[in-house]
């Protein structure tokens, strides 16, 4: 079982430069339909150069399945794309694979998307070696919040 009370996502290293997702709870859990059902509470935290923030952001569990294949595909192929983007802008995250190994991630932050957010782009540089942590730690995501009628991906995608 996963505990909950610290799901997060870390892309780069607390002690240097990163960007953190931490996964606080089902947005509408009562809603058990896909569109309603798999909003999640964040808060997003970063911190890059002389930057610092920290805010709060919806995001879909959805995103994260898709990130994660994503990611998988650059692991074993070293070049190419994963990319995280949400329905609300809170946050993006492009990833472009050298072919040698080494990556970088393209990030868009806003703290409220709209004519009222600020943002602040940034990179963040790793290697191959810290992709399958990466995918673990969505994992964790998926286990913690599931994807309610994941069946709907399916038929979005026109998959029988």
């Amino acid at each position: 079982m996963i505990n909950t009370d610290k799901i997060e996502f870390i892309l780069g290293k607390e002690t240097s430069e990163f960007l953190q997702i931490l996964v606080d709870n089902f947005a509408y859990p009562d809603s058990t339909g896909f569109w309603d059902g798999n909003w999640i509470n964040t808060r997003i935290k970063i911190k890059v150069g002389g930057f610092t923030g920290d805010y709060k952001a919806q995001l879909r569990n959805v995103d994260f399945l898709d990130f994660k294949n994503g990611l998988e595909r650059l692991y074993d192929k070293l070049d190419g794309y994963a990319n995280f983007n949400c329905l609300e802008d809170y946050i993006q995250i492009k990833i472009k694979g050298d072919g040698l190994g080494h990556f970088t991630a393209k990030c868009l932050a806003n703290d409220n998307p709209g004519i009222y957010g600020h943002e602040l782009k940034f990179s963040i540089d790793f290697d191959q070696t810290e992709i399958q942590s990466l995918t673990k730690m969505i994992d964790d995501i998926l286990i913690g919040f599931p994807i309610k009628e994941i069946e709907q991906i399916q038929k979005n995608k026109g998959i029988k």
